[in-house]
This record gives structure tokens, C-alpha cells and sequence, in this order.
């Protein structure tokens, strides 16, 4: 059998513990709303650069069917048509390459962040009401700056409204 005063440390121990994880949970939290204000950026500054290689394809299609329709008619060489349109080409396979990297490496992060996200929402279902109304209301600004996407927001709004009618049930219980 334990001496009271082993047992003693073993539950100070124990509650040393427990600080130990709420301030790493805390400090989750915390670098989770950063990366979510420079996601807000980053993600903005990813769509921007994915249009304007969207507009250079467009263009450099166009371009090609132009050049195609001059040489047929005889408004420039076959020899300087071959040549445009190979630097065309050149150029379309280039901005697709880096257009579909950009857009699978921005759908691989938006599913990260949303991963962190819903981490995060568990914590609704320990709030009180009050604390639970600050939340929503920072998710809704979140979603009205554009940090999060309407996708996500959608999923968290209706999680929110579940856990809002579960947690209030669960709250009446406890009281």
C-alpha cells in the first residue's frame, strides 16, 4: 500500500500534468487563429497568381488559334507561325503545370486548415453559453473577412447548430 504522502506527489504530479497540457492546448489554439490570419493571406495571394495563369492560358490559346488562322490565310510564313506557336505551347505547358501545382497544393492546405479547425470545435462542446456565442460570432467574422472558406463555414455553422441544441440539453442536465 502507498504512503499518503507518495500518493500525495503522485496526484501534484498528476495536476502538473494537466497545467502542462492546457497550456499546450492553449497555446494550440493560439497558433491555430495566427495560421488561419496568414492562411487568409496566403490563400488570397495563391487565387490571385492561379487567375492571372488562367488569363496567360486563355490568352495563349487564343493567341494560337490567331496565329493558326494567319498562316492558313497567308498573313504570316508557315516557318514563322511554327515558330510562335512552339513558343506558345512552350509557354501553355509551363502555366498548366504550375496552375495545377498551385491548385492541388491550395486544395491539399485548405484541407489542412479545415482539419485544425474542426480540432478546435470540440472545444464548443465545453463551453458555456456565453463563451460559446464568442466563438460563433469570431467564426462568422472569420468566414465575413475571408479567412474561411464558405465550404468551411457551412460545416462549422451546422456543427455549431448541432452542438448548440446537443450542449444546451447537456448543460440543463448538469445544472
Amino acid at each position: 500500500m502507498m504512503s499518503v504522502s507518495a500518493l500525495a506527489d503522485r496526484v501534484r504530479e498528476f495536476s502538473e500534468r494537466l497545467s502542462a497540457l492546457d497550456s499546450m492546448w492553449s497555446d494550440y489554439h493560439a497558433s491555430v487563429m495566427r495560421a488561419l490570419e496568414l492562411w487568409h493571406d496566403l490563400r488570397r495571394e495563391v487565387q490571385s497568381r492561379i487567375a492571372e495563369l488562367q488569363g496567360l492560358i486563355d490568352y495563349c490559346q487564343d493567341r494560337l488559334r490567331d496565329v493558326q488562322v494567319k498562316a492558313r490565310i497567308g498573313l504570316i510564313s508557315e516557318e514563322e507561325a511554327s515558330r510562335i506557336c512552339e513558343e506558345l505551347r512552350r509557354t501553355l505547358d509551363e502555366s498548366a503545370a504550375t496552375l495545377e501545382s498551385l491548385r492541388s497544393e491550395l486544395s491539399r492546405l485548405e484541407g489542412r486548415v479545415e482539419e485544425h479547425v474542426r480540432r478546435l470545435m470540440a472545444e464548443f462542446l465545453i463551453s458555456d453559453a456565453e463563451e460559446f456565442a464568442r466563438r460563433a460570432a469570431r467564426i462568422e467574422e472569420l468566414y465575413r473577412e475571408g479567412r474561411i472558406g464558405e465550404g468551411l463555414y457551412r460545416k462549422v455553422m451546422s456543427l455549431m447548430s448541432l452542438l448548440r441544441s446537443g450542449g444546451s440539453a447537456a448543460g440543463e442536465s448538469s445544472s
